[in-house]
């Protein structure tokens, strides 16, 4: 995985190349909240995309590797430019969005507005609002933040919300490595607290979904308590071109309980391509 950045006189902008560095083919994962592109080491690993696209990752402004100025304000569309700023970087190519919750929401408005950068969408557990839950949980993460409570803290509450009560029976061992990439990726706290409030401020994402032509694939699970099914439903029913599957056991992060359904699926997605050479 190579790291590069994008400077300007107001941010710096880290973002991953890995998978097939040759290929004219891009697939864009936009991760949720809390983690960055080592959330999607099931998908890195997944030989259909590792052989034949070139994957890019993003650490959104302020965390991760990406660095703010002091006092920076943040806003919604400053996410939107920095993906584009990325894509302007590697060049115009067919290129293939995948958003996972929040990241679905950055990757719904981002084809809305720039169209002509996408061929296709895939929106993992996502929607076109944030619930009175989540409302809530960012206001609360803003106030502990204001605070000083300790981030890792904070993240161990958060962090059973994200799964099935199935998974995180299997899969307890992990809760430690997860906590810590959590505290790693948001270890700036301004920065994070500015994301938050960039999150919160988000714009009518109800207004992009007809004007979406792209093909586009939407997964929901059964078990999400962060962006429930019928979130999907409403995004799946609204986009003209869009496909609907649900995963009935999964839970928030179905690209890691279900990763093998779930990366057997975008490859189907991903093939009409091939098969088609079906292009905006």
């Amino acid at each position: 995985m190579s790291k590069f950045f994008i400077e300007n006189n107001q941010r710096t902008v880290c973002y991953y190349v890995g998978g097939n560095p040759a290929s004219e083919k891009i697939i864009f994962f936009l991760n949720g909240l809390y983690v960055g592109n080592k959330s999607w080491i099931k998908q890195q690993r997944y030989s259909y995309f590792r052989d034949n696209y070139k994957l890019l990752f993003l650490d959104y402004p302020g965390v991760g590797n990406s660095e703010e100025k002091e006092n920076q304000e943040l806003v919604y569309e400053d996410i939107i430019t920095a993906i584009k700023n990325v894509l302007d970087r590697e060049g115009r190519r067919e290129t293939h969005l995948i958003g996972y919750s929040l990241g679905g929401m950055f990757g719904l408005w981002f084809t809305y507005q720039f169209p002509s950068y996408v061929n296709s969408l895939v929106l993992l557990n996502t929607g076109v609002r944030i619930n009175i839950y989540i409302y809530q949980m960012i206001h609360g993460l803003i106030t502990m933040i204001d605070s000083g409570v300790d981030l890792k803290n904070v993240y161990m509450f958060l962090y059973p919300w994200n799964h099935s009560e199935e998974y995180l029976e299997k899969t307890s061992d992990m809760e430690h490595i997860t906590l810590e990439n959590y505290y790693n990726y948001n270890r700036n706290t301004r920065s994070f607290k500015a994301l938050l409030t960039a999150l919160r401020n988000h714009p009518n994402l109800k207004e992009s979904l007809e004007h979406i032509t792209c093909p586009t694939l939407v997964v929901g699970s059964g078990n999400d308590k962060v962006f429930p099914l019928e979130y999907q439903k409403e995004i799946a029913a609204k986009i003209p071109n869009s496909t609907l599957h649900i995963i009935p056991s999964a839970g928030h992060s179905a690209f890691i309980e279900n990763h093998q359904e779930m990366n057997a699926l975008i490859e189907q997605h991903l093939k009409k391509f091939e098969n088609t050479n079906e292009k905006l």
